[in-house]
């Protein structure tokens, strides 16, 4: 949608579009960067969002050479894009603002910073729009972005570990030790299930324990640890999340489909109304599927999609109970991706997630974070 007019009115700017919906935004020139702020609610017939700051340039640009000038935005509200400092070397830079958790946010009070200046002057800068960010807010971090080559943390290293049970815990330890690393990041699976954040190893499956059981050895070491987690994502193994009803309603879904006939709790095809000939159940990387599908309270896993239904079922997994169902029950093919389930983005699950996550990083005396698969996020639908 096209942008008719633009101008200022009580100390704002006042944008109205083609399709008369108007947008207020808020300027403020620093000495040595620009914000853009947003300072009003998107009009729903904007529909997902908003691209507020479009910007290219015919500059010379060059990483070798500190004397040219590069573009970038930073953006200081979490639910702006990009949520990440433009660090790279380009001559133009884009942000909005999107409804994609729009009961938790709406589009008020999305914000980006504008800088524009030689390639040294632009760390600093950055720097200082970092600092100027409100964390409660906003996605600022001093060691990456324009602190990455400053910040000694940044100059170690590390080795990701698997399936670390406590017999390897050793191994482990001495391999890292060997070619000199600094760090252990535990990868999710095994050592612990990504969602609940159980460590099944560990005397009672929490991460104090794990902290208590598992990093003695680490830091007499001198190692520490990271968490290696795959972002919002659940397990199938999490089988206390995905058998609880409170918690079934917020797995995301692909499709939606209907039971033809009365089934039994044992048997092995799910015959449907429609032809889920089409529907895909490739589980290979990149793939945005499962072959779950979920029946009233009762997850099961399908090997087989025809034009008469599902074949091949496993009944009864992810810990729920396999039970009778009745015709004209609604199934649903829940999504996911890396091999994990999918919450809806922005339900309660998908913050209980965050929430756990929270905890075992806290308990469990983790130094780092990786939040892998996090590039999963922009490929679900809000």
């Amino acid at each position: 949608i096209l942008v008719s007019s633009m101008e200022t009115e009580e100390n704002r700017f006042k944008i109205t579009f083609k399709n008369k919906a108007v947008v207020y935004m808020l300027v403020d020139v620093k000495d040595d960067y620009i914000t853009f702020e947003i300072d009003s609610e998107l009009p729903k017939k904007f529909g997902k969002g908003l691209i507020f700051a479009n910007l290219m340039t015919n500059i010379a640009t060059s990483k070798d050479n500190p004397d040219t000038y590069r573009i970038g935005l930073w953006a200081m509200t979490w639910w702006t894009q990009p949520t990440y400092d433009a660090m790279t070397v380009q001559k133009s830079a884009s942000a909005g603002v999107y409804n994609y958790i729009e009961d938790e946010t709406g589009t008020m009070g999305g914000k980006v910073a504008l800088v524009l200046a030689k390639m040294e002057k632009s760390f600093e800068i950055f720097r200082e729009v970092s600092n100027a960010t409100d964390r409660s807010i906003g996605l600022a971090s001093t060691v990456g972005g324009p602190f990455g080559n400053t910040n000694p943390r940044n100059f170690e290293d590390y080795v990701i570990v698997m399936n670390v049970t406590p017999e390897k815990l050793q191994g482990f330890v001495d391999m890292a030790k060997k070619y000199d690393m600094d760090m252990l990041d535990f990868h999710q699976g095994t050592t612990f299930y990504q969602g609940n954040m159980k460590f099944p190893f560990t005397s009672d499956g929490s991460a104090k324990a794990f902290n208590n059981e598992y990093m003695p050895a680490v830091r007499e070491a001198g190692l520490e640890a990271a968490l290696h987690t795959y972002a919002f994502y659940v397990d199938e193994k999490c089988e206390d999340i995905l058998s609880d009803p409170k918690w079934q309603k917020d797995l995301e879904y692909s499709e939606v489909f209907t039971l033809n006939r009365n089934i039994t709790k044992n048997r092995q095809n799910i015959p449907t109304d429609e032809d889920v000939s089409g529907c895909d159940l490739r589980l290979e990387f990149g793939y945005q599927n499962t072959r779950y599908l979920l029946i009233d309270e009762e997850i099961i896993q399908v090997k087989i999609a025809t034009n008469v239904g599902f074949l091949q079922a496993e009944r009864g997994v992810c810990g729920t109970v396999a039970a009778p169902h009745l015709k004209g029950s609604k199934i649903y093919h829940l999504t996911g991706k890396f091999g994990m389930i999918q919450p809806k983005l922005g339900s309660d699950l998908f913050y209980h997630v965050a929430d756990l996550t929270a905890k075992a990083y806290n308990d469990g005396g983790f130094k780092m974070i990786y939040l892998d698969a996090i590039d999963g996020l922009n490929r679900h639908t809000p």
